[in-house]
């Protein structure tokens, strides 16, 4: 057991205000530092989708492919044990 578990802390959830500024912070982050991408295959798909890959393995990512691949994905999963069988339902209602 770590310390918070010892000490009986509870998660905190994060305020609205909280949570738009890590979401902030990430968009910008994606978009003005960019992410290191070791795969040349990856590179390639990046830039064909719109991600700027000129400097040599580090993808900048603009906001909007961001927010589009977040409106694409599933919003449920059906996750399976190792038998194969169904065992829960992962979904969210919004993002």
């Amino acid at each position: 057991m770590n310390r918070a578990q010892v000490m009986g802390e509870r998660n905190r959830l994060l305020s609205p205000r909280q949570i738009d500024e890590v979401s902030r912070y990430t968009f910008d982050l994606l978009e003005k530092v960019g992410v290191w991408v070791q795969s040349g295959e990856a590179l390639s798909i990046l830039g064909s989708a719109g991600c700027d890959v000129r400097d040599a393995k580090r993808v900048k990512i603009p906001r909007r492919l961001v927010l589009e691949a977040i409106e694409a994905a599933p919003k449920e999963i059906e996750v399976y044990n190792r038998s194969g069988q169904p065992v829960m339902t992962l979904k969210t209602d919004s993002w």
